[in-house]
């Protein structure tokens, strides 16, 4: 890349340069968003199953107290013999030691209402005002230690409670009955808070929603009020879905109010589940504000990467541009341009080339001065020496006439003069012989 680049100039390489640098910010900007998009994904799921897990033992603590005080229902002696005796009066005389024990056990855990208890045998009863019109009985299994229904309301308390029937079937621990040895049930009223923690002081520490469900799909308590003794609706499938994958891993759904996690995790102690449900946008709420400063951060960049270019261009590319528009000046002008020296103001390095580019101009001149001096004096010198050339013909012309004159005056000596005509002929014709050919030389001949 950088060698195509040194093809196109320095303005086209800085936008290029600058224009890479803003992709790459960009693209680092994108990728960072992406990886806190993760790391917030991968937080919250670890969040929320650790609050799920939390949740999940205090169920199971609050259910083992319970554990413990049906069995000491069910098998103690004075409410067996309770339940198997058939005589009225018997069966009030050993209510109020039924009644002391129930109290004292009603004691050992918060949030129990009543505790009923309903023979099959004998037909006493404790707490039992027609329970069965309201009490589960026939949803209690055989050979159980204890067993927690869905929520109901409880319309005997006042106001009315949400509650959770937790029962156990009463055997007769000494064979006296012989149907099926089955001979009643006990029954703790538990109001659901006391089951489940309750979630609603939570919510303004979770962005999602949480759910404690009975084994009917039932809320039993939630930091969402209005949801708390409704179905899950829309959100029993998915629930149900998310109980079978592996755990930790969400289930993802979409609804007509948007896209949503869903963690849900089972709860054995009272035959439910947890569910959490987390919207995608809620989740991410806080990345918008985080997008919005990397978004501005991107601005600012663009605007510094700007503010730079535009410097730039100010202390390198105007001035070089300024400089080649001198050079082709002087390349159209010529040498012989008044206007022909450079001031460039810009940073250092533009500065000293343009002192320098002086200084060559000015050596320029020097040199072309000397080459007009020396091409004079050549000049001179040639015409010195065709002069000397033309003095020397004309040294040579000037002794040849003065050669001919002298041998034409040494004819006529020669000559007599009382010859007669013939011997002025002879002269005569001696003269025209040595004025019409100056390079020859006349023979003397006598007539």
């Amino acid at each position: 890349m950088i060698t195509i680049l040194r093809k196109y100039s320095i303005r086209v390489q800085l936008l290029t340069i600058g224009g890479a640098m803003l992709l790459l910010l960009f693209g680092t900007f994108l990728w960072s968003y992406d990886q806190m998009r993760g790391i917030t994904y991968k937080r919250n799921s670890e969040y929320t199953l650790e609050l799920i897990s939390t949740i999940q033992k205090n169920i199971a603590d609050n259910a083992d107290s319970i554990n413990r005080i049906l069995p000491n229902i069910a098998y103690n002696e004075t409410i067996q013999r309770f339940l198997m005796e058939r005589e009225r009066l018997a069966q009030f005389e050993l209510q109020g030691a039924v009644e002391a024990l129930l109290v004292n056990l009603q004691s050992m855990k918060q949030g129990i209402d009543r505790i009923v208890l309903l023979s099959t045998v004998g037909g006493g009863f404790y707490n039992c005002v027609n329970c069965k019109d309201y009490i589960p009985f026939d949803d209690i299994p055989d050979q159980t230690n204890a067993y927690y229904s869905g929520l109901y309301h409880y319309k005997l308390s006042s106001p009315t409670k949400n509650v959770v029937y937790v029962g156990t079937p009463v055997y007769d621990k000494k064979n006296v009955v012989t149907i099926g040895k089955k001979i009643g049930y006990a029954v703790i009223v538990l109001e659901a808070d006391a089951i489940a923690p309750q979630l609603g002081s939570m919510s303004t520490h979770l962005a999602g929603k949480f759910y404690v469900l009975d084994r009917n799909g039932i809320v039993v308590t939630s930091n969402d009020a209005p949801s708390i003794g409704q179905s899950v609706g829309g959100m029993a499938e998915d629930a149900a879905r998310a109980l079978q994958v592996k755990e930790g891993e969400p289930v993802k759904f979409q609804n007509e109010e948007g896209d949503f996690i869903l963690h849900a995790r089972p709860v054995p102690a009272i035959g439910g589940s947890i569910v959490s449900v987390f919207e995608t946008g809620e989740l991410f709420s806080g990345l918008k504000d985080m997008l919005t400063l990397v978004l501005g951060i991107f601005s600012l960049s663009i605007v510094i990467l700007y503010a730079f270019y535009t410097a730039i261009s100010r202390n390198i590319l105007n001035p070089i541009r300024a400089f080649m528009k001198i050079i082709s000046g002087l390349r159209s002008q010529g040498l012989d341009n008044p206007n022909k020296r450079v001031s460039l103001d810009g940073y250092a390095e533009i500065s000293i080339m343009a002192r320098q580019f002086n200084t060559l101009l000015d050596e320029i001149d020097d040199l072309a001065a000397k080459l007009v001096d020396s091409k004079t004096y050549i000049y001179e010198l040639k015409l010195l020496r065709k002069q000397a050339e033309l003095q020397f013909l004309k040294n040579q012309i000037n002794p040849h006439f003065l050669y001919n004159t002298l041998e034409t005056i040494k004819g006529i000596a020669y000559v007599d003069p009382g010859e007669g005509r013939t011997g002025r002929s002879w002269i005569y014709r001696s003269l025209f012989l040595t004025s019409g050919s100056p390079f020859r030389t006349v023979k003397q001949t006598n007539i």
